[in-house]
């Protein structure tokens, strides 16, 4: 009977306990709700809701760099609990130049670095060696001329597996255009656009284009190839228009010798776009990239509209955009340049080449390699860089 006072001592004890743990839960438990929510305090800010970093890469596996520090993490890689605020993000991978940029933080927010290049440091090498005049790049192929003995030659190689072989000669003072479609590569001379085509082994291949241009004195008519009998499908104003470049019904028209562009769907015969332009490329079947002597524009084709890219000072010689469309190479006296489409803290630019004699270049179809044609230091020909 001695022992009730005991019992009764330990249950108090216990219901005291259990009230300061009860109360204790009540009052850390939203503390550690909203930290683990990302809820933190700072004398600046007070009670804010921390942000979020997403960081890819390409090529992967880049080391992060948060303000100078390390994160340890590689890409891609998210980093929780940032608080708002303006960030030094950078990357950073063997034998690849290194990228970085002051990337915003907001409350609650996730800030995404999806385009991010780690271009390599790799010197250009030479693979085909050519004299070489005008060239054009297909799919792993490359044509080019060069005049030897007065002729105008057109060469053709793969560059995967370089073997040259001669297709066309002309009269060494002949003008020679080419392009390819496809696989096929198509040889102008002069005015007439298109008067060779062949594979990429070297044989003759058969192509029509899908516009013919009559120009005349006060206008340009333009027909269908099969329709030349016909009244012309439209008319473009006066000059010396020819077919550049075609996209399923889609048709490039230049006129090299008043600088312009017109971009005309061939199914509905209607002139999309014209304009003031030196060079273009398809970024796809949709995007066209676009540069007059100032400025730098792409054309959405569905939306049919043009948007501002780049304003320069001094025009580019050549120009291509990547196949993701976040990518733009630039060449100039020499150096190409890369340019980042994503506009936070600037368009970021990166210099790939310098010192080189370039007649021409083309991103591979991988996306992953450069092809340039030129001459740097002694060498002449065809180079390949990898990009990433």
């Amino acid at each position: 009977m001695q022992s009730s006072p005991q019992m009764s001592i330990s249950a108090k004890k216990r219901r005291v306990i259990f009230a300061l743990y009860s109360g204790l839960f009540i009052v850390l438990s939203p503390i550690f709700l909203a930290y683990t929510a990302g809820i933190r305090w700072t004398p600046a800010l007070g009670f804010v809701k921390t942000g979020t970093f997403y960081v890819a890469s390409t090529p992967s596996g880049a080391k992060i760099s948060v303000n100078g520090k390390n994160t340890g993490e590689k890409t891609p890689s998210v980093l929780k609990h940032i608080l708002p605020g303006t960030y030094d993000i950078a990357l950073e991978k063997d034998n690849a130049i290194t990228w970085s940029k002051k990337l915003p933080i907001r409350s609650g927010e996730t800030t995404f670095v999806n385009d991010a290049y780690l271009f390599k440091k790799d010197a250009p090498e030479l693979v085909v060696q050519a004299k070489i005049d005008e060239v054009a790049f297909g799919d792993d192929t490359v044509a080019w001329t060069t005049v030897q003995s007065g002729w105008r030659e057109v060469w053709l190689s793969e560059i995967s597996n370089p073997r040259k072989i001669l297709v066309y000669r002309s009269a060494a003072k002949s003008r020679l255009g080419l392009r390819f479609k496809d696989r096929i590569l198509i040889v102008g001379e002069g005015e007439a656009d298109g008067i060779l085509s062949f594979n990429s082994n070297g044989t003759p291949a058969s192509y029509k284009p899908i516009l013919v241009f009559v120009n005349r004195k006060n206008r340009t008519d333009v027909y269908g190839s099969d329709e030349t009998n016909k009244a012309p499908a439209l008319s473009l104003p006066s000059g010396n228009w020819n077919e550049a470049d075609e996209r399923n019904d889609i048709v490039i028209a230049t006129d090299k010798r008043r600088v312009r562009l017109a971009v005309i769907d061939s199914r509905q015969k209607t002139i999309l776009l014209q304009t003031a332009a030196s060079l273009f490329d398809f970024a796809n079947d949709d995007i066209l990239l676009f540069a007059s002597d100032t400025e730098l524009s792409m054309f959405n084709i569905p939306q049919n509209k043009v948007s501002l890219i780049e304003r320069f000072s001094s025009p580019p010689t050549r120009i291509q955009i990547h196949q993701t469309g976040n990518l733009i190479l630039l060449e100039s006296d020499g150096v190409i340049t890369a340019i980042e489409t994503d506009e936070r803290d600037g368009k970021r630019k990166t210099e790939l080449v310098s010192g080189f004699s370039v007649i021409g270049f083309s991103i591979g179809d991988s996306g992953r390699t450069l092809y340039i044609a030129g001459s740097y230091g002694t060498d002449e020909g065809i180079f390949v860089k990898p990009l990433y």
